[in-house]
């Protein structure tokens, strides 16, 4: 048997242990042992000879006893053992060259020498996957070296424990908290194309300060679609999914979101998830009926990533993420100043009374990311000046990014305030956010996080593909670059670019102000097609299966076959225009400069035709069972998406050409002359 006391952890044929003298039976707390660490494995042992390897000093050498305090590399000093693996140990251990803690991890000894030489391939494995990341919720690797013939790992020292230690079972508020943790460190891994395989709470460290930290990437490894199977299958029973045990596959970032799900059922409930293994697999009951108190989306989450089924989980950290962030964001808004945490969607504090209306928003931009659940009318908090500007706002990560004429690139909260401010280029084009960093068209190029490229004015926001750019110059040269600036390959379409390239596939589509549309093989950079429209374009084609609707400026919608490029009809639906529709699942809106507003369903069948008093050149928007449409006089209406009635107003100083952006609770809007406004309901 194994001694409890942490800071023995050896084995014992009986109590009080025999190393430490440690009786788990008794009232006082557990003793410091008198072992020290062998001379030459480095284990722990009370006596030579080492309890470990056998080894004894020869007679009449000067150590005669294990010493304490063992220095490695003359510079990192082992303390006491926190942790007993089948693989390692890990010690508390002192970086005397700067003076901080540390954690030290090490092999055990193994007299198998062709166990020992795997042994060290996988420490050297983990030092290399731990070498290339960096985040804030991933253990940090300190240094990796080998002495004595023993390979060592130091790390961060997380001192809080970890989760298989905490009080069980934790609240909804403290498990979200803890979600959106793990949930964005597997979204890195998941970015590096990183498994991590091994999720359970004995694997999530705690540091003093609460913050949740993934350790133990010993059976981590690198996805490779290309490999049929895992050349090595590990498993930790009640966490690993069903695919996890079978032979004949390689293990997907969709493993790491079941046993995720898993772990959060363990913290939830205070039951251990092998409690439910049926047979070989683990058959999780309803959550619901362990935790009736638990928010319906909550358990939705956690449901959805222990299905059996590979294919009905997310299917990686940054999908997962973004389905924890809003419910984590409707928890923060109903957290009042006064301290006293509200149930989500709270309008005001059962404590103090005050208004609980703040900003739930955390990603937002036109066309495809625009979400709205209002609660109320929506009212303005704040409004701030920013300078002239063409391009839209971009919600992401919780910030809104603004790019004015002049050249202004400025990041704002949700509470109005300017977090960052820096110069770019003029440039009238909407920001992009990348994994690596901004992306910006301007009057002088392409702004990449490396660095300028492209003596070309890019006027429109350059869609990304993984760590690939597509960039539509104003001259009509689309352009395929990495993020690095390297050119992959250009090609001239002879007219003015308008509009954002579309990616459908493997092919690109671009619209020229001259009334064409044209596909472009995304790997070679060869047309595919060339299609003349009867009028001008002034927006982005709509993909729809194997169908592309592009706007015309007189108000028609043109369908063309996307493989093909061939013309099937035109349907007239409004007048002269300087926009693009905007496609939901709860149909089509249109909106022409005149002012009229037509909803259609999602057959193109008419739902209704509203006509407003006021000059439009901003696309319309679909979210929340609204149709949202701003004008030249700075009105936004609200107009109800199956009747057309108006829901709400909203009113601005100054006229707008750009579509609002909204994401839960919030709705921003950005004038030309610079407002940018921010109204909650």
């Amino acid at each position: 048997m194994i001694c409890p006391n942490p800071n023995c952890l050896l084995e014992t044929p009986a109590f009080p242990c025999v190393n430490c003298g440690h009786n788990p039976n008794a009232s006082q707390p557990p003793a410091t042992p008198p072992h020290g660490i062998c001379a030459k494995c480095g284990g722990p042992t009370p006596s030579y000879p080492c309890v470990n390897c056998a080894y004894r000093p020869a007679a009449g050498s000067a150590t005669q006893t294990p010493a304490l305090n063992i220095m490695l590399l003359n510079r990192y000093r082992l303390e006491k053992i926190l942790a007993v693996g089948g693989m390692g140990r890990v010690y508390k251990g002192t970086d005397t060259l700067f003076g901080r803690p540390c954690a030290i991890k090490e092999i055990l000894p193994s007299s198998d020498p062709e166990e020992q030489k795997h042994a060290l391939k996988m420490f050297e494995q983990e030092a290399a996957l731990l070498a290339g990341l960096h985040h804030t919720h991933i253990v940090t690797l300190l240094d990796f070296f080998v002495e004595r013939g023993n390979a060592y790992l130091v790390m961060e020292l997380c001192s809080g424990g970890d989760l298989s230690g905490i009080r069980m079972p934790i609240s909804e508020i403290e498990a979200l908290n803890l979600s959106v943790q793990i949930a964005s460190a597997l979204s890195k891994l998941h970015q590096n194309s990183i498994v991590y395989k091994d999720m359970k709470p004995a694997n999530v460290l705690l540091r003093d300060n609460g913050q949740a930290v993934l350790a133990d990437f010993g059976i981590s490894r690198v996805f490779n679609p290309t490999k049929a199977r895992d050349t090595q299958r590990f498993v930790s029973k009640g966490y690993a999914p069903p695919e996890q045990y079978a032979e004949s596959i390689q293990t997907q970032p969709s493993a790491d979101i079941y046993a995720f799900g898993a772990t959060l059922y363990h913290l939830l409930t205070g039951t251990a998830p092998e409690t439910w293994i049926r047979e070989v697999f683990v058959e999780f009951p309803r959550l619901r009926k362990l935790r009736p108190d638990l928010r319906d989306d909550f358990i939705a989450v956690i449901e959805k990533c222990v299905q059996n089924k590979m294919s009905d989980r997310f299917q990686s950290g940054s999908e997962l993420l973004d389905a924890l962030m809003p419910l984590k964001r409707r928890w923060e808004a109903a957290l009042c100043k006064c301290g006293h945490q509200n149930l989500p969607d709270s309008l005001k504090c059962t404590r103090c009374g005050s208004s609980l209306l703040k900003p739930t928003a955390f990603e937002a931009h036109f066309p495809h990311r625009l979400n709205l659940s209002l609660q109320k009318m929506p009212q303005k908090i704040w409004e701030i000046t920013l300078g002239k500007t063409r391009g839209m706002p971009v919600l992401h990560d919780g910030l809104i990014q603004v790019v004015t004429e002049q050249g202004q690139w400025v990041t704002v909260d949700l509470q109005g305030q300017v977090v960052q401010s820096r110069y770019v280029p003029p440039s009238k084009s909407t920001p992009v956010v990348t994994v690596r960093g901004p992306v910006l068209g301007t009057e002088q190029g392409l702004l990449l996080p490396e660095g300028r490229v492209l003596e070309h004015h890019v006027f429109f926001a350059p869609p990304l593909a993984g760590q690939e750019i597509y960039a539509l110059s104003y001259a009509g040269v689309l352009f395929k670059l990495n993020l690095e600036g390297q050119i992959l390959w250009q090609s001239s379409l002879g007219g003015q670019g308008i509009g954002t390239p579309v990616l459908a596939g493997s092919r690109v589509l671009v619209t020229l102000r001259e009334g064409r549309v044209i596909s472009v093989d995304a790997i070679t950079g060869a047309w595919q097609w060339n299609t003349q429209l009867s009028h001008p374009i002034f927006g982005m084609p709509v993909v729809l299966g194997d169908q592309v609707y592009v706007l015309d400026h007189l108000g028609n919608l043109n369908l063309l076959h996307l493989h093909s490029g061939a013309r099937r009809s035109s349907l007239p639906i409004v007048g002269k225009n300087y926009n693009m529709p905007h496609q939901t699942a709860a149909g089509w809106a249109f909106a022409d400069h005149s002012g009229q507003v037509v909803m259609m369903d999602a057959g193109l069948n008419l739902r209704w035709t509203r006509h407003l008093n006021a000059t439009v050149v901003a696309a319309p928007v679909v979210a929340g069972g609204l149709v949202l449409v701003a004008d030249e006089k700075g009105q936004v209406d609200g107009l109800d998406v199956a009747s057309g009635q108006t829901r709400f107003v909203l009113q601005h100083q100054e006229r707008i050409i750009v579509p609002p952006i909204c994401d839960g609770n919030t709705l921003i809007t950005l004038t030309q002359g610079g407002i940018l406004s921010c109204f909650v309901g």
